[in-house]
């Protein structure tokens, strides 16, 4: 167990340690940082500006939760459970980017079944329609979380990376598309890993 500033720390420094490729392919232990310490990290921050005495228990693939927050001038615990939303092309266009240097953000994009080359095509996609395809995703992962069980008072914290999540306008365009369903958990949080932004549902 730790405090929450000294594990985001030690995350950021894991972070900084890593090779471009292997963050741009989510590769050994970017994966790892990147779809649940990093969000982690972020979540209980934001709890330590309120509380601030929280600790962590980062628990990965060991425990049923990813981690335990200990709120402890509150005597309180909380699980938490990190999903992190990947879009079905994303590992095409990360392999795409590594070996070409540049991939279009939006538009089709596929593989040669013959050649195994990555085809892209350049195509304008509104900001809207890129927030309602990223909804998509969330509610998606959402759903599958659900689906299982948790231990009492678990924290959804669902993580993404998206440059076009960067106003309250945005925000609110984004979680309108969302289903809640709070049933399941104490709570919902969605963290943009772009810009460190949570936000509560």
């Amino acid at each position: 167990m730790q405090k929450i500033i000294d594990f985001f720390c030690q995350t950021l420094q894991e972070r900084d340690n890593l090779q471009s490729n292997q963050v741009i392919l989510q590769q050994k232990d970017a994966k790892n940082i990147f779809q649940e310490k990093l969000p982690i990290a972020l979540l209980g921050i934001q709890f330590n500006m309120v509380f601030k005495n929280v600790e962590v228990d980062y628990l990965g693939s060991e425990g049923c939760v990813d981690a335990i927050f200990y709120f402890k001038d509150e005597n309180k615990k909380y699980n938490v459970e990190v999903t992190s939303c990947k879009g079905k092309e994303d590992h095409l266009r990360a392999e795409k980017l590594v070996t070409n240097g540049y991939v279009p953000a939006t538009g089709p994009i596929f593989r040669n079944k013959k050649s195994k080359e990555i085809i892209t095509k350049l195509t304008a996609t509104s900001n809207e329609e890129q927030i309602k395809n990223l909804s998509e995703v969330i509610n998606q992962r959402i759903i599958d979380k659900i689906s299982k069980n948790y231990p009492e008072n678990t924290i959804l914290l669902v993580s993404f990376n998206s440059v076009n999540i960067i106003s309250i306008k945005c925000w609110e365009s984004l979680t309108s598309k969302i289903s809640i369903d709070k049933t399941t958990f104490y709570s919902i949080y969605l963290c943009n890993l772009h810009n460190a932004q949570i936000f509560q549902l």
